[in-house]
């Protein structure tokens, strides 16, 4: 019978125990990975992941009940706890290997089971970060109604006083409208309670597991549970596990740039406030929320204000008609939406200039508020204030000031530009993590936010210019607030005003603290990553090479920090085409790394991926496919084969197996990595999509268009379902589609889908961008192929005026635009013009790729063609010469490009003197199905 999670997790415990008490006894335990207390502080992590999702128990409070339609999930989390316990036995068969060998010290080398053993304490911390990752998938609440199912929690007592609250901080505000609001915060309580004491019973009986018990297998509800127990919390139920709910990180920042300030956020000018979120936060890894009690991870305020507002739905509709006055909206989108489109009244979302005069009495305060935003954000402010009511205190909060200074330098040193590798610019346009696809699923909804960021930057103005006031404008608190408010401007995307506080900062920093300082570092990080944002890749890696060179200097060269930033430089590097460099740099990062972290850590991996990903960019595909074959290999023992990391490194490592033309092992990739995803995400998800796109283009590449075309069309259903008909990456995979039915010939769909592109991108990019020009000149290749020549014409000059205005007139692909319309005039017998076009395209070939480049001698050969056809002889004898001495330099003498040019040049004179062709009817330089230029 397969293990259990309850007895999984109690082996683990009591193999915990047993290996701790075994360092306890021994005399040299402050040797690197034999401290009893880091062992002690992953055990405590552990009890606390098995606390909090109640992995102890048994029966229908066991997780495994709960996963009993998750099969994945369940045999995942298994897997884990027993990786757990197999590490947890080598580090003790390492340890009594060890206590033999201190009789034989001059036979072994003492340095070994040491290294070793720090090597498996690692192992073990990674291990219980994924048991830490997979809890907050697992209870990630559905998006429902939270307080409903809240209703049996005792805090009867609290109604009257949450009314009087209400009453008499809006003495004015009606009668029944007072009552609704009372009841709402009387509701938050008892969902927060009905938390609390559902948190409670997943904890009972952690303590109490007998570890000394032989059979684990066996270990029933009743052997860990306190008596007289059940009666008293039997009245919560544990959440079930909901595919749809997938979601690794429950409130990841929105970026790596410093977010530091934990200071309470005051509301409305008020005295109530968004309580401090708890110093184990700062750190960046899982915590426990004290109101919800999930497993959380935050990075600054913005994200704990979000969750903390999340838990309490602070709004409600306070029209005294509504149908559902008892409703409560998480979002303020939510609520404005409910309130303009069922009581269309004062607020109003866009406000014309007329409207704007109009004023509305708020129905709490009864003051008259202008129309529109204004009165909008007054109203949510006191929904807000009241929702927060219910909150306690937080006794850390009178200490945060104190710790602000050493909490500012953790945040915006752990983004690693490189970490993330960009798969957004593979080929196969796959995201890179889940929190990716979260952006990419909500971004066409950005505008809903509007209204909560302009709100969250009137909260950090306002407190940066009191700050100012109050401490002066050197003081480090704020220059906090400054470099929040520029984390606000740069997660809105408003970079140049993001660069230009940082750089205040960043110079402050210097100033007062000195450019060793690990706050001024911190301020060089975000101004390089704004610099990366706006393309001002010089000034970004000019910070960043400081910042290398600073940190080596003072805290060595194998410090964690000194190597993000190598990865960040190197990033740069990639970013403006310098493979070489990036990969230098990406080889030492991770070198270092495997060195310090040990080849397993999730950052080893990630250096892995970004050196393959140079690697690939520098057509050494051999490297790259034994780097991606390594990180698969690791991801798919520690995360399991269906873990999106190791799914996402099976995608990159199949693109490799593409350009190789490894066809088989590249589906192979693939179809492992679409059912991973359809069977871990499910088959609408975006990462599932972009795997089906990726094998249309395979399918593609090896001529296979049918498959190729169904596999489009159904990942471009999947696509508009998701994403949108007019999003970019939709109107990409039309291109594809678009592409396929050319090469199938079939023409009239292949205009239509082109159509719908350049119709989409002209909307969303406008009529000049270069992506809407790119489909101006596939819909003047389809036309060229009818023989739709006047019509191809308009495209192609279309086309070459937009390149030309935006790229340059020497850009490649502008080139590629004349070399085309050359051909266009070759088969219009519009001779003169043609070879204005073919004369100016060689000479751009020859100046980007050089004189012996194939796409250069193809352009002189196509020029010899056009000469034959003018009758000029001489002339196409030269062209002619000189091509076929560059494709027996270039692919060799035995090439059928380089005979069948030989060939040509041979019949070049009889052809002349004839004034014919070939008896087959063809001219010599034109092949079955080949035009001059195409």
């Amino acid at each position: 019978m397969a293990a259990s999670i309850s007895s999984s997790i109690i082996a683990c415990l009591k193999s915990f125990n047993e290996f701790i008490e075994q360092i306890r006894q021994l005399q040299d335990v402050n040797v690197d990975g034999l401290v009893a207390g880091a062992w002690e502080d992953e055990l405590g992590r552990l009890r606390m992941w098995a606390a909090n999702i109640g992995a102890h128990q048994t029966a229908q409070s066991s997780l495994d009940f709960r996963l009993r339609d998750a099969s994945h999930v369940r045999e995942q989390i298994v897997n884990l706890l027993q990786s757990l316990l197999q590490r947890l036995q080598d580090a003790r068969d390492v340890m009594a290997d060890d206590e033999e060998s201190d009789e034989q010290e001059d036979m072994i080398d003492e340095e070994d089971p040491k290294s070793e053993i720090q090597e498996l304490q690692e192992s073990v911390a990674t291990i219980i970060n994924c048991l830490f990752q997979m809890s907050m998938l697992v209870r990630k609440p559905a998006q429902r109604d939270l307080h409903l199912g809240s209703k049996q929690a005792e805090v009867a007592a609290f109604e009257p006083f949450d009314y009087n609250h209400v009453r008499d901080k809006f003495p004015k505000a009606d009668d029944a409208l007072v009552r609704r609001l009372g009841n709402a915060i009387t509701r938050r309580r008892k969902y927060l309670k009905y938390r609390e004491r559902h948190a409670i019973k997943l904890k009972r009986g952690i303590d109490n597991v007998d570890l000394r018990a032989p059979n684990f297998q066996n270990v029933h509800e009743s052997e860990i549970m306190k008596e007289g127990t059940i009666s008293v919390l039997s009245d919560t139920i544990a959440t079930d596990f909901q595919p749809r709910n997938i979601d690794f990180d429950d409130n990841a920042s929105d970026t790596g740039i410093s977010q530091t300030s934990y200071a309470p956020t005051l509301l409305s000018g008020g005295n109530v406030t968004i309580p401090s979120p708890p110093k184990s936060s700062a750190s960046g890894m899982p915590f426990e929320c004290p109101y919800c009690f999930y497993l959380i991870t935050i990075n600054g305020t913005r994200s704990w204000n979000k969750h903390v507002f999340q838990d309490l739905q602070p709004y409600i509709c306070t029209a005294l008609t509504c149908a559902t006055p008892d409703k409560l909206y998480p979002t303020r989108h939510e609520w404005l939406h409910h309130s303009k489109t069922v009581h269309p009244t004062a607020s109003t979302d866009e406000s014309t200039p007329e409207q704007s005069e109009k004023v509305a009495a708020c129905p709490l305060c009864k003051e008259d508020i202008a129309a529109g935003k204004q009165y909008d954000r007054h109203l949510a402010r006191h929904l807000q204030e009241l929702a927060l009511f219910v909150l306690p205190g937080n006794e850390e909060d009178s200490d945060v000031r104190e710790d602000q200074d050493a909490e500012s330098t953790s945040s915006a040193a752990s983004m690693d530009l490189a970490t993330s590798h960009d798969r957004s610019k593979s080929p196969d346009g796959l995201p890179a993590s889940l929190v990716e696809q979260e952006a990419a699923d909500e971004s066409p909804n950005l505008k809903e936010d509007f209204e909560e960021d302009e709100e969250q930057e009137d909260i950090f103005c306002a407190q940066m210019r009191e700050r100012e006031r109050v401490l002066g404008l050197e003081h480090p608190d704020t220059l906090t607030s400054m470099d929040d408010l520029a984390s606000h401007y740069w997660r809105e995307a408003r970079y140049t005003q993001a660069s230009e506080l940082q750089l205040q900062v960043m110079k402050m920093r210097e100033k007062v603290l000195g450019s060793r300082h690990p706050d001024t570092l911190t301020s060089m990080d975000s101004l390089a990553q704004s610099y990366t944002s706006t393309g001002q890749w010089e000034k970004a890696m000019e910070l960043l090479q400081r910042v290398v060179e600073v940190r080596e200097r003072v805290l060595g060269p194998e410090h964690p920090e000194r190597l993000t930033s190598m990865a960040k430089l190197a990033s740069c590097y990639q970013s403006i085409g310098g493979y070489t460099q990036a990969s230098q740099l990406q080889l030492q990062v991770m070198k270092m790394r495997e060195k310090v972290l040990g080849s397993r850590h999730p950052d080893t991996l990630t250096s892995m991926d970004s050196l393959a990903q140079s690697y690939t960019s520098m057509e050494q595909y051999e490297k790259a496919m034994e780097l991606l074959q390594r990180v698969v290999e690791i991801r798919t023992t520690l995360l399991g084969s269906e873990h999106p990391d190791t799914l996402a490194s099976m995608v990159d490592l199949a693109w490799i197996c593409r350009t190789q033309q490894k066809w088989a092992e590249a589906e192979d990739l693939y179809e492992r990595a679409r059912y991973g995803f359809e069977k871990t995400v499910g088959p609408d998800d975006i990462h599932t999509i972009s795997v089906i796109r990726a094998l249309g283009h395979m399918y593609s590449d090896q001529g296979r268009l049918k498959e190729a075309e169904e596999r489009f069309l159904r990942a471009l259903a999947g696509y508009e379902r998701k994403l949108g008909p007019d999003r970019d990456i939709t109107l990409n995979l039309v291109e594809d589609l678009g592409d396929c039915y050319r090469q199938q010939g079939r023409f009239k769909e292949a205009e239509k889908v082109y159509r719908r592109a350049l119709t989409g991108y002209e909307k969303t990019l406008g009529p000049d961008h270069n992506i809407t020009i790119r489909n101006v000149c596939r819909i003047g290749n389809v036309y060229r192929q009818q023989g739709r020549l006047e019509d191809a014409e308009v495209m192609y000059r279309r086309a070459l005026a937009g390149y030309e205005k935006t790229l340059g007139p020497d850009h490649i692909t502008t080139i590629n635009v004349i070399q085309s319309l050359g051909s266009v005039y070759v088969a219009q017998h519009r001779l003169a013009e043609a070879e204005v076009m073919f004369l100016r395209a060689l000479k751009g070939y020859e100046k980007t790729y050089g004189p012996d480049h194939k796409i250069t001698v193809g352009a002189v050969q196509h020029l010899g063609m056009l000469y034959r056809k003018q009758g000029r002889l001489e002339d196409a004898e030269v062209m002619y010469r000189r091509a076929l001495a560059g494709y027996e330099k270039t692919l060799g003498p035995n090439h059928k490009t380089t005979l069948h040019l030989s060939q040509d040049l041979a019949e070049l004179w009889s052809f002349g003197q004839t004034g014919g062709g070939r008896g087959d009817g063809s001219t010599p330089g034109a092949r079955k199905g080949e035009e001059i230029g195409a």
